[in-house]
């Protein structure tokens, strides 16, 4: 299991890395390809879970909704045009909302079209709105970072993974050591999870952040985090602490919210195209919650575009 999660960690930061190196409109490219599979992976795994529970939504509604957003921010930073990807969302919600009910209208059983339209509707809420967040840092649509965008998706992917990590290791680790083994927080919905883990992915989350405080700064070679027309002279040790400590907490919640999808929907995993790893909404979950507020952090801690 092991091996499997290590191989399949190490094909997504490839990818991701391959994002971040390469120059301009390669790794816009990258990135884009990136996050449009996993936005439309992730929708048909989340409607699968659907119907498992109440109702599957229309799936290739919820699919093109998906990548809509993603394709505004990118668009917005290619052609230069502020507010091209909230101009992009708006008409996303018009087209859910005039295709899905189109379909309701159409359906022998007008209930179970409109229960149809609930889960399309929470797909796009649950997966679509943090994903299309994400794809607005990196490509930095209303933030003032000029250029160092991609260098913050990056920084916060690092820091919430750090925190599975970590809870995953200190977990683990601790259930060994401990007489009696570690103290769970949900061994209903997750048994895995325990409170020695949770500290200790906040521990690790802070950690890193801390990392690339040091990058950011110097003090470990070249410069890889720095902040211009933005953070003054880059990352804090208060940004460190409050970002790393929230991504570890809202990462938490992330999880345990997909692992109540998963066990009421009776799936061990969201899907299986990452070995050892599971779904893309396995993969997702810890950044689910995080994306959104991350970016209202910035919005706030950065000067606004003018």
């Amino acid at each position: 299991m092991l091996k499997h999660r290590l191989i399949s960690a190490a094909i997504l930061l490839s990818l991701l890395s391959g994002s971040l190196l390469l120059k301009d409109l390669p790794g816009q490219l990258l990135f884009l390809a990136f996050a449009t599979l996993l936005v439309v992976k992730g929708s048909r795994e989340f409607l699968n879970m659907s119907s498992l529970i109440y109702s599957k939504g229309y799936t290739w509604i919820a699919g093109l909704c998906a990548i809509l957003p993603v394709y505004g921010a990118f668009f917005e930073n290619f052609y230069g045009r502020k507010n091209l990807s909230f101009a992009g969302f708006a008409a996303t919600i018009s087209f859910l909302l005039i295709g899905g009910f189109s379909k309701v209208l159409r359906e022998p059983d007008l209930k179970n079209g409109l229960m149809k339209m609930t889960a399309t509707l929470a797909c796009f809420t649950y997966l679509v709105i943090p994903t299309w967040f994400l794809a607005m840092v990196y490509f930095g649509c209303g933030l003032n970072i000029s250029g160092d965008e991609r260098k913050l998706t990056f920084f916060i992917i690092a820091v919430t993974k750090a925190s599975d990590v970590g809870a995953y290791f200190v977990g683990m680790t601790s259930n060994k050591l401990l007489p009696g083994g570690n103290h769970k927080i949900a061994p209903r919905l997750s048994p895995g999870k325990s409170w020695e883990g949770f500290f200790g992915g906040i521990a690790f989350s802070i950690g890193v952040a801390f990392l690339f405080l040091q990058l950011s700064e110097g003090r470990l070679g070249s410069c890889i985090l720095e902040f211009h027309n933005g953070v003054g002279r880059g990352l804090n040790a208060w940004d460190c602490i409050i970002v790393g400590s929230v991504c570890a907490i809202l990462g938490f919640i992330g999880d345990v919210s997909e692992s109540v999808m998963k066990r009421v929907s009776g799936l061990k995993d969201s899907g299986s195209i990452l070995p050892g790893m599971g779904g893309v909404l396995d993969v997702l979950d810890s950044l689910i919650l995080v994306s959104p507020l991350f970016y209202a952090y910035l919005w706030f801690r950065l000067p606004i575009v003018s």
